[in-house]
């Protein structure tokens, strides 16, 4: 289901018309580009090229693994972006919340994990009412105790003739949510085996948290919540409870799939055992955590990683230089509200202007933002920067998922920075 049509007014960041306001199917004939000031700054884009690559990208990755991918909608919570995922070979999607579980209802998704527990009166409810609204609906949720499983049971007592899937989450000490051993998911997965409302589909875990003083060390703690996640998988094989049908194995934020992959393929669970991976960000990637971190995947995967389109950074926030009232300090029109901030601050990239430049100029390193406000970006560099008051900004961002939230429409741009479409996003 595609969303309904939306105005794109000047009270959305980025849009600059006066009327007669384009619509989210119209804007791109409104022979907007960027670079010309047709819209209004600070202003989020996603390069349509970068896109491309990194859905080429994936799916070569599901190609090689065998794979599913269920990517985490919490990154972009954009039905349009969350069609082109499945375009890209997505068998589902993965949600954090039951609100956003209704959104991906909304627009058509049919098949979704919440990788979370759900406990409370009001979102057990929307899941009941999910589950009895939409017949063809496959739906899982995360377990990881006794209690939480009553709850569930509890919570679905109105559904008729339906069993909610459910995972038993495997966690480590320290990090988050899951069972702490392979014996308490055992008990938990007892639990659900006895429940009349509850379906055992298999084992998820979340390795993007684990602890560790370098990466190295990281690492080695996620191979080992792999394996217990593999072993708990195992003994709930030879148990017996997963006669119905194919047992579930889960893992793969953005950072580390290629090593989840590889380690729950090798759960001896059966034939049919499916992997679902669930990275968010790999389609619009950014310039400077995920960077990092998919480097290290093709130095620790090459077989997965060689050869693919390498990542590029889609997602952009373009700002103006308002002010530079001492020779080594500048300000930026960009702040908290626009950009993230929770990793690293934003990176300035690149640098236009309208009467010297036919395209973006490359910045030297030596332009950096020391500081974000509400609005403001602080800006230092040599005294030698030629950067003058209204000139445009390019800034690369870390963890697109901070990013999104802050943005109700987002442009989609060519490589001359032409406005082709629009996102929108259901935060």
């Amino acid at each position: 289901m595609a969303p309904a049509e939306q105005v794109l007014g000047p009270w959305l960041k980025g849009m600059a018309s006066h009327g007669p306001w384009p619509t989210t199917q119209t804007i791109g004939a409104q022979n907007w580009n960027l670079l010309n000031g047709d819209l209004t700054l600070p202003c989020a884009v996603l390069k349509s090229s970068a896109l491309a690559a990194n859905s080429s990208a994936m799916r070569r990755f599901l190609e090689l693994t065998g794979a599913e991918l269920w990517p985490h909608g919490k990154t972009t919570m954009s039905p349009e972006l969350m069609a082109r995922q499945l375009e890209d070979g997505a068998a589902g999607m993965t949600a954090a919340t039951v609100q956003q579980m209704e959104a991906m209802l909304l627009h058509g998704q049919r098949r979704i994990l919440i990788a979370n527990q759900v406990v409370g009166p009001a979102e057990l409810r929307l899941l009941s009412g999910a589950l009895n609204r939409y017949p063809e609906l496959e739906l899982m949720v995360l377990v990881d105790s006794v209690e939480s499983v009553q709850l569930l049971q509890r919570g679905l007592s109105f559904v008729p003739d339906r069993r909610l899937g459910v995972l038993v989450e495997m966690g480590q000490v320290g990090a988050r949510t899951g069972v702490r051993s392979v014996a308490e998911g055992l008990r938990v997965a007892a639990a659900v085996m006895d429940s009349a409302k509850l379906r055992l589909r298999g084992v998820e875990t979340y390795e993007g948290i684990v602890p560790g003083a370098d990466q190295l060390e990281i690492e080695k703690a996620i191979t080992m919540l792999f394996g217990q996640t593999v072993e708990l998988a195992e003994a709930m094989s030879v148990r017996g409870y997963f006669r119905e049908e194919p047992i579930i194995l889960s893992g793969g934020g953005s950072c580390y799939y290629d090593m989840a992959a590889l380690s729950l393929h090798r759960a001896k669970t059966g034939d049919a055992t499916r992997i679902l991976v669930r990275s968010g960000c790999y389609l619009t990637h950014d310039d400077g955590w995920l960077a990092g971190f998919h480097e290290r995947m093709r130095h620790r995967s090459p077989e997965l990683t060689q050869g693919e389109p390498v990542p590029r950074p889609a997602l952009e926030v373009w700002a103006h230089l308002q002010s530079r009232p001492e020779p080594t300090r500048g300000y930026a029109t960009l702040g908290k509200r626009d950009a993230s901030y929770d990793i690293d601050l934003p990176k300035p990239l690149r640098w236009f202007r309208r009467d010297l430049h036919s395209e973006p100029q490359a910045l030297p390193e030596n332009h950096t933002v020391i500081a974000l406000n509400d609005q403001h970006a602080h800006l230092e560099f040599p005294a030698s920067s030629p950067l003058q008051v209204g000139d445009l900004l390019c800034f690369g961002i870390s963890h697109p998922c901070t990013t999104f939230d802050k943005w109700r429409a987002i442009p989609i741009v060519d490589d001359r920075y032409n406005v082709v479409s629009v996102v929108t996003t259901w935060f």
